[in-house]
């Protein structure tokens, strides 16, 4: 499923065996926030019979498997980085929702070499403290295709960042506005130097060459799946996908735009929503 043009240019074929179709009443692909929901809700009947499927290689961390081994993950830097203070702000002028989430937290991610993003897994040993910024309500789009009919082949991504106007000005000013955050009197008393972009980097090409060079997504991608009552959507205002029937999609991906905030509770949303439509359906 995917864009004809690039599925006629690949020569690609679709078929799929459904044997597993006859066992289950439902099939749910992806155990993430949303399907976990999903499939949640529709086992709560139990003449239904329910199979959600997850890809990627097993976890071999032994305490994930122990009812009191959350406590002792979430107190390690390693696996669960702990920000204790949050924020949204509203930059660049104008009115509308926030466009900047920031984090701060008592620590810092070890420093790259400066010509890879900061490395969010490894935690400096030096004591420190970091603000965080993550953009919202960017106006740049992305893409992901199909690079051949082989399906072991990667998808062709294209991020496509900070490729507008507006999202390089508020880039810029995001980096400002943290700055100017740190500033305040009841913060500034206990920071010594700004090490990440530096001091050094004052002028808007400077930043903005920085974020370019430093930064990296925050995996919230939506909008893949966009739904809609136009033709040109994936998805109805039911979950369905257009052309195919027995399928719905029920994820970050269906939105048609972004949330000005993180994705995870808008996807358990979607996926609690999307029980009720099926449950209806199956009445």
């Amino acid at each position: 499923m995917g864009p004809e043009r690039a599925l006629v240019r690949l020569a690609f074929d679709v078929w799929i065996w459904c044997g597993m179709a006859q066992q289950y009443d439902y099939i749910i692909v992806g155990a993430g926030s949303a399907g976990c929901v999903l499939a949640g809700r529709l086992s709560a009947d139990p003449a239904k019979q329910i199979l959600l499927l997850e890809c990627g290689g097993k976890n071999h961390d032994f305490l994930i498997g122990m009812p009191k081994g959350i406590g002792k993950l979430v107190r390690s830097p390693a696996h669960c980085l702990t920000y204790e203070v949050g924020g949204f702000a509203r930059i660049g002028g104008g009115e509308g929702p926030p466009n900047l989430q920031l984090y701060l937290g008592g620590y810092v991610f070890a420093l790259s070499d400066d010509s890879f993003p900061v490395p969010l897994a490894d935690v400096d040993r030096r004591p420190g403290m970091m603000i965080y910024g993550q953009l919202l309500q960017l106006e740049s789009e992305g893409s992901i295709h199909i690079r051949s009919a082989d399906p072991s082949d990667p998808p062709v991504i294209d991020p496509n960042w900070l490729a507008t106007e507006n999202d390089q000005r508020l880039a810029i000013e995001a980096i400002r506005y943290i700055r100017r955050y740190a500033s305040q009197p009841p913060l500034r008393r206990h920071i010594v130097e700004e090490l990440l972009p530096g001091g050094e980097c004052q002028s808007d090409e400077a930043m903005l060459l920085a974020f370019r060079r430093l930064a990296t997504c925050g995996l919230h991608g939506t909008g893949t799946c966009r739904m809609g009552s136009d033709e040109r959507s994936v998805v109805d205002e039911r979950l369905r996908v257009r052309g195919v029937s027995g399928l719905r999609v029920a994820d970050c991906s269906v939105m048609p735009g972004l949330v000005s905030g993180n994705t995870n509770a808008p996807a358990m949303a979607t996926g609690y929503r999307a029980a009720d439509l099926i449950i209806d359906d199956s009445r």
